[in-house]
């Protein structure tokens, strides 16, 4: 299984399924942090698709609602055939339910964006990572932010060679370019490189074609922030926000959704050298 830049990421992942498909298997879990569009979903996938490599059953459930609380362990519940939460569900109650879900295996459980669910839920995670080594179950759970809970894979941006496999269409200063406007985010970088891909001036009248010789192309560090990184998408991403200089549009930057609303002409930098 290739993902770039994720192998520490990925043996991680292996040896949890290997621990739990072998006889007498032990469950365990995973909690997989980041940004939005560092790759935690690429990840837990590459992780169902080890699973399933195996002849490990793959669940996976989502916090796709803000503050859902419980919601998100019943989805698996019904999918286990595990039994249901009461309304006013109680400790005692919680612990048989998370019993349930750690006995048998083995089996992978993915539950992605934990925290959207809000903190009842976060803590139904923390009560069946407590209990998984009763069976042969592994749990992985992706969060934006840090749970406090171990142990934790903290997903990082890729490095600018890392990034350049993803944009292999590009030449290296585009992709010095994407690489800094989108902080090595693979999501955000690829939408920026499907923008760039095959860009021509000669599409867009009136647009000179753009220089990748701006003193902002110099910057040896992506930035840390989403406003930073927009910013910087604008700033040096010349080639990138020039169509839309011209023609008054905005780009979808990867999985993020970060939107680079009505680039300024002034902002762009032009150059017709």
């Amino acid at each position: 299984m290739t993902l770039i830049g994720r192998r520490s990421e990925l043996a991680a992942v292996e040896q949890l399924l290997d621990r739990a498909a072998t006889g007498g298997g032990i469950g365990g879990h995973l909690i997989v942090t980041g940004p939005p569009g560092v790759g935690k979903t690429a990840l837990t996938g590459a992780a169902a698709d080890l699973a399933r490599a195996r002849g490990i059953p793959v669940l996976r459930a989502a916090g796709t609602d803000l503050d859902s609380g419980l919601l998100i362990w019943e989805q698996l519940l019904g999918d286990l055939e595990a039994g249901e939460l009461p309304p006013d569900a109680g400790p005692r109650d919680l612990d048989r339910v998370a019993r349930a879900i750690a006995r048998g295996g083995p089996r992978l459980l993915v539950v992605d964006d934990v925290d959207r669910a809000g903190t009842r839920a976060v803590a139904f995670l923390a009560l069946l990572a407590s209990r998984l080594g009763s069976g042969a179950t592994v749990l992985i759970a992706t969060a934006e932010n840090p749970l406090g809970l171990t142990p934790e894979l903290r997903l990082r941006g890729l490095t600018e060679p890392e990034l350049a496999g993803l944009t292999a269409d590009l030449p290296a200063e585009a992709v010095h370019a994407v690489w800094l406007a989108s902080g090595g985010l693979p999501g955000a970088a690829i939408g920026l490189a499907g923008e760039l891909a095959g860009l021509d001036a000669a599409a867009a009248p009136g647009c000179e074609r753009p220089s990748w010789r701006s003193s902002a192309f110099m910057k040896s560090e992506p930035p840390e922030t989403s406003t930073s990184r927009s910013t910087a998408a604008v700033d040096v991403g010349a080639a990138i926000v020039g169509r839309l200089a011209c023609g008054g549009g905005r780009i979808e930057v990867g999985a993020d959704s970060w939107r680079l609303a009505q680039a300024r002409t002034r902002e762009a930098r032009w150059s017709g050298k």
